[in-house]
């Protein structure tokens, strides 16, 4: 049996409202109601929401996307078995509503593109279903055997709990995992976490694993145009040691450093004060170090576009330890010759 127009209004109001009546008899729209928010479930949920632009990039071609929305035109349904008047399309699961934004609005035709206008043969659309409802006579050109087509707009970026940020100023209780791609904070604040599984079952232990950065463009911290893989404005701190790969397989044209002596005997070491931050520090000047041992200057040959060069420090120590042994070797024949005096 068809709804009457008040019973319409009251379903759609009370549908864009996710709210039931207080009791199971029929209510107008405008009584208040008691809360009945529709279930949510983890994996439902949009993390990049926010990444959906206020307005409709109504310049989308069919199946085209633009960030976290794909566009779809005139995409055939199909009749839902055993139910009355319901359509079924996979792809209007996660689909944006009309009170989204700007133009994010269901069209709806015939099966031979006739414009089916709103308040013929009333529908909603379940964008957790992907289904489309008639709840009043099917519209002229609609049938199971010749359903509609509909255009709209989809939510296509990441979903489930745990995938975006979760920030509270109330307690976060689990008593499960809680994995992520990453981890912002010092975690002083965070209490009762117990270790378990490969833990060992510690109270108050944080279960670690290795984290990598697999990236084909470099990484700042401190900077927002880093030109190498990993780029730091500012000091480091480590609490273990820092190395670097050195091993002989991984090095071809090995030769001994030749003159050595001479070599550091050209450069100087020089106090100054940095003009970033006013540390006073002690160190080489690249672009002099550059002139006699330009093999630890980076970038090699010309200079960045933001003109600022960079010493292998620890590179000159190779430098130094052929200095000594030709150093060493001079005393020798000093000490020789005066032997012989």
């Amino acid at each position: 049996m068809a709804l009457t127009n008040d019973q319409k209004t009251s379903f759609v109001f009370k549908k864009a409202v996710s709210q039931v009546s207080e009791t199971s008899t029929a209510r107008d729209f405008y009584e208040e109601p008691y809360s009945g928010r529709d279930i949510v479930l983890p994996s439902q949920v949009w993390n990049e929401a926010g990444d959906i632009p206020n307005t409709a990039p109504s310049s989308l071609a069919d199946g085209e996307t633009i960030g976290v929305v794909t566009r779809y035109i005139g995409r055939s349904m199909t009749a839902v078995s055993g139910a009355l008047n319901a359509f079924y399309l996979a792809e209007l699961v996660d689909s944006i509503p009309f009170n989204f934004g700007s133009g994010y609005v269901y069209q709806i035709t015939t099966s031979t593109n006739v414009t089916i206008p709103f308040g013929s043969g009333d529908w909603v659309v379940n964008n957790a279903s992907g289904t489309l409802l008639f709840y009043g006579n099917l519209p002229s050109g609609v049938s199971a055997s010749f359903p509609p087509k509909i255009s709209f707009y989809r939510y296509t970026g990441t979903k489930g709990v745990g995938g975006g940020t979760i920030g509270a100023s109330a307690d976060v209780n689990t008593s499960g995992i809680i994995t992520a791609t990453a981890f912002y904070g010092d975690g002083s604040n965070l209490t009762g976490i117990s270790g378990g599984g490969g833990g060992g079952g510690a109270a108050g232990l944080w279960e670690q694993t290795f984290v990598g950065i697999n990236t084909i463009s470099n990484v700042g911290i401190g900077t927002t145009n880093p030109t190498q893989k990993l780029e730091v404005f500012g000091n480091i701190v480590a609490s273990g040691t820092v190395t670097a790969n050195s091993d002989e397989k991984l090095k071809t044209n090995i030769k001994t450093i030749e003159n050595a002596l001479d070599k550091v005997l050209s450069i100087r070491g020089v106090e100054y004060d940095r003009i970033d931050n006013n540390d006073r520090q002690i160190g080489v000047i690249a672009q002099e170090i550059e002139k006699v041992i330009p093999d630890i200057v980076y970038p090699k040959g010309t200079t960045p576009s933001y003109g600022v060069k960079s010493v292998a420090y620890g590179n000159i120590v190779a430098l130094l330890i052929e200095a000594i042994k030709e150093q060493n070797l001079r005393i020798d024949e000093l000490e020789r010759r005066l032997e012989e005096i």
